[in-house]
């Protein structure tokens, strides 16, 4: 059983391994060369936080979601980094954040196959879902979110472990 362990924690990060790859290929391919109105504008938000500018609750005069993509590449955006790298990049990484936390959770809960099973997934998705989660939407967010929800459903603490998850979950939603 124990050669099956180390096993499966080398094919857990050739797995993890190849997503990036695979997540590269797309940014390379789709992210970093096309944007739309909505991606503009995100970029424009990541360039304002970036020098300190907050136009919420309207932004620029539409209700939009919390910009946390944005906000996160703002400091990368601050220090240089073009926003039309940087936020397909944040985007990608939280779009993949639930499959590598939930894979890693697995793994450190001995169950080799469901981490597996958890760091395959984002090469199994279609194209489509690897492109629409490469472009800054505002709902990629949501779903790393749920990357925390393993972790937290371990708490020992009943009452942090119900907050938490329903603070999760709600802003998930």
């Amino acid at each position: 059983m124990r050669t099956f362990e180390r096993s499966a924690a080398w094919m857990l990060w050739a797995l993890l391994l190849l997503s990036v790859v695979q997540r590269a290929f797309v940014l390379g391919t789709f992210g970093f060369q096309y944007i739309g109105i909505d991606d503009a504008l995100i970029q424009q938000v990541a360039i304002d936080y970036g020098n300190g500018i907050f136009r919420e609750p309207y932004l620029y005069g539409q209700n939009y979601n919390p910009m946390l993509e944005a906000l996160l590449a703002a400091p990368f955006v601050r220090l240089g980094g073009a926003p039309w790298i940087v936020l397909p990049i944040i985007t990608s990484l939280l779009a993949l954040l639930p499959f590598w936390s939930i894979a890693l959770w697995c793994r450190r809960n001995g169950q080799e196959s469901a981490a597996l099973v958890f760091a395959a997934m984002p090469l199994f998705l279609p194209t489509e879902w690897g492109l629409i989660t490469t472009m800054p939407r505002g709902f990629v967010h949501g779903i790393a979110l749920l990357g925390l929800v393993p972790w937290i459903i371990h708490l020992q603490r009943p009452g942090l472990k119900h907050g938490l998850t329903s603070v999760v979950l709600a802003g998930a939603v």
